[in-house]
């Protein structure tokens, strides 16, 4: 074995122990606290992959649009609230003044030559003012209502002035409504609002899981980018030694010049390699950081370092807690007790309508001239009835719509639950084929590492070329990159089934 040959042959035995040195694991330090909502962003910081979840699920624009989704769906809530249960009151006032004047024909003057009598002025003042008081009784569904108001007029016609006053003028009825062949109205639109918000809040919280899982998998992108370019830079740096070293080798006539050319095409297509990882990896650390709004000068150092939890779940248990949580499947039995309230609805249209009103009323009463002060008291109770005896069947046709609406609901929600059903499947057997790659990737590692012991030996026994020995170390990055990748699948499709179930999943079922 020549001299030369040996000395590559130490370099190279050198470089992977030395690098197998570096594969140790080291204890990761902890990571910094997250940075406070409206600071500036600092120049460097390291995240965790929940400290990247936890923080996309603060200042993501996602996640501002949920909140002001939920907001406005909250808004919509209280106002119907307040519609429902609290009062309103209303004030109005007018004022009016008018004027003219009037010309009278007594009997003695001559009409037929024109001659006027002596004309007047007529004007007039009114003014009116009203508060009103409309306070729903939601227990009861009837509607209290309360007035006071107070008038004024005055007219002089012909020189006789009169005037009016009342005030103060006030009145309280309460309208209760007979619900013998009809529901209350109130309480169904009650029912719908808060089934309104449900589905709003739904919405959010399945919209922050996705929030959440693209978050991770921006994360894993990452650190499979990372790793690919750790994975070229070997690569890279084993065929610029091959590359120098065959050409060592052909000067001095040990290698025929193909070996050469072979090198030399082989350092081409990793320099490409090698720069198509970085371009990879830094598309993949701007949509990192462009997610959570970080500035793109902000250099952000991944301290997760996956491993391999078992999945402990079964399928009848996920499916239990995928039917409990799964915001479409509570959607849609919410959209069939929607749809139950609209049939209610429609077939109380044509019932009678009764109700019952009693109310009372007192005013004071100023007049000039005529009595000096007149009170007046009132009271009166009425009773209404409503019925529409015929409508051409239109009440009976929307009816039959309105059940047909209903069918359709429940069949809709028969529909997503077998759909559930076949997902959380999936997603378990997806889960479980990832789980077993990576248990049999285990056994393929250890045989990559004894394949590079075997080659190196024999290099060193002249059996093997340098360039044999460069392909078992590529050959054994190659299979730890797919084991990340295959390890990064898993954690992925974990998360999915999350975003499938509409909840997070423990590591052990409770």
């Amino acid at each position: 074995m020549s001299a030369r040959r040996l000395l590559v042959g130490m370099l190279v035995l050198y470089r992977f122990l030395g690098d197998a040195a570096l594969a140790a694991p080291v204890p990761a330090p902890p990571a910094p606290p997250l940075p406070a909502e409206g600071s500036p962003a600092p120049k460097k910081i390291s995240l965790s992959l929940d400290q990247y979840a936890e923080l996309a699920l603060r200042q993501s624009l996602r996640v501002k649009i949920n909140y002001t989704t939920l907001a406005s769906a909250d808004f919509s809530l209280r106002a119907d609230y307040r519609t429902l249960r609290l009062p309103q009151l209303t004030v109005s006032a007018n004022a009016e003044r008018s004027g003219g004047d009037s010309t009278s024909y007594g009997p003695t003057e001559d009409l037929s030559t024109g001659t006027p009598g002596v004309p007047y002025p007529v004007y007039a003042t009114t003014n009116a003012e009203t508060l009103s008081l409309n306070w729903p009784v939601y227990p009861t569904g009837g509607t209290l209502g309360v007035t006071v108001a107070q008038n004024g007029s005055l007219t002089n016609t012909a020189g006789s002035i009169d005037t009016t006053y009342n005030t103060p003028q006030w009145t309280a009825s309460y309208t209760q409504p007979l619900f013998l062949f009809t529901g209350d109205p109130s309480r169904r639109h009650w029912r719908r609002s808060e089934l309104a918000y449900q589905n709003a809040l739904a919405a959010s919280r399945h919209d922050k899981l996705a929030i959440w899982a693209q978050a991770r998998s921006l994360y894993y992108q990452v650190l499979q980018c990372m790793a690919a370019l750790d994975v070229e830079k070997e690569t890279f740096k084993s065929a610029e030694i091959v590359l120098k070293t065959s050409r060592a080798l052909v000067e001095a006539g040990r290698y025929a010049p193909v070996e050469l050319n072979r090198a030399q095409l082989r350092y081409t297509r990793e320099e490409r390699l090698i720069s198509n990882a970085k371009t990879a990896l830094d598309q993949a650390l701007n949509q990192l950081k462009q997610f959570v709004l970080l500035p793109p000068s902000t250099e952000v150092v991944l301290t997760t370092r996956l491993g391999f939890p078992r999945f402990a779940w079964e399928p009848p248990a996920l499916l239990d807690f995928a039917l409990q949580n799964r915001q479409d499947y509570a959607t849609a039995k919410r959209s069939c007790e929607l749809a139950e309230l609209a049939l209610k609805d429609v077939e109380e249209a044509n019932r009678p309508l009764l109700a019952i009103t009693p109310s009372y009323s007192k005013d004071r009463l100023l007049a000039s001239p005529g009595p000096v002060t007149t009170y007046n008291n009132t009271w009166a109770i009425q009773g209404t009835a409503t019925w529409l005896l015929f409508d051409s069947h239109i009440t009976r046709l929307k009816t039959e719509q309105s059940k047909k609406d209903l069918e359709t609901a429940k069949l809709s929600m028969d529909t997503i639950r077998e759909s559930i059903k076949v997902d959380v499947s999936n997603g378990y057997l997806n889960i479980k084929n990832l789980e077993g790659q990576l248990v049999d990737f285990d056994a393929a590692r250890k045989l990559g590492a004894d394949n590079l012991k075997a080659v190196r030996y024999r290099y060193s026994s002249g059996m093997d070329r340098l360039i044999d020995v460069f392909d078992a170390d590529n050959e054994m990055h190659d299979q730890e990159l797919e084991y990340l990748g295959v390890l990064i699948n898993y954690h992925a499709a974990r998360d999915q089934l999350v975003l499938t179930m509409d909840g997070l999943l423990e590591t052990v079922p409770k």
